[in-house]
């Protein structure tokens, strides 16, 4: 079991965050793509850590999962009232001050509490170490982020937006892997 988990791990490691970083980064020519017009560029705002969030939320599944298939009913509630609760509350505080803001920083709250439970709950279930399966890929994600940000992108940001797009990934993926 704890060999399957570290697979399922190392594939939303390996494919999920260099997907969900070129979402991020490419956000705006990726609305460009699926929305042409300029009518829907705002939400290039809320597509950028919502990209991120939904990585978190896929690696929290894990946990999820692994406990209803162990029977752990009560680690699956503490998830629950605790991503409800964070929605709730915060939601509801952040929403009224904040706006679709404030939607946006309640989700990531609840996906990084849920996504620290379940580490959590997997990590002591089956003795797997996050620093082990986490950090590598972080630390390539953290370069891809860096190589991004340093390639000039002149001649880049005069094409199309599938031509940016494809840059994005090309440079994301590459550096990644």
């Amino acid at each position: 079991l704890a060999h399957t988990v570290r697979l399922t791990l190392w594939v939303l490691c390996v494919l999920g965050i260099p997907l969900a970083i070129t979402l991020a980064l490419g956000a705006q020519d990726i609305i460009e793509m699926l929305y042409p017009g300029g009518k829907w560029a705002p939400s290039v705002q809320y597509l950028r850590p919502l990209a991120i969030t939904s990585l978190a939320n896929t690696m929290m599944a894990v946990g999820y999962w692994l406990s209803v298939a162990l029977g752990q009913r009560r680690f699956t509630i503490i998830l629950s009232v605790a991503q409800a609760a964070c929605l709730l509350i915060g939601g509801t505080l952040l929403v009224r001050t904040l706006g679709a803001n404030g939607t946006v920083i309640s989700v990531a709250m609840a996906a990084t509490v849920g996504l620290a439970l379940s580490v959590r709950f997997v990590s002591r279930t089956l003795s797997i170490s996050p620093v082990t399966v986490f950090w590598p890929p972080l630390l390539a994600a953290a370069a891809a982020t860096t190589a991004y940000a340093l390639i000039p992108r002149m001649a880049i940001d005069v094409q199309p937006a599938v031509v940016r797009s494809a840059w994005t990934a090309l440079v994301v993926f590459g550096v990644f892997w």
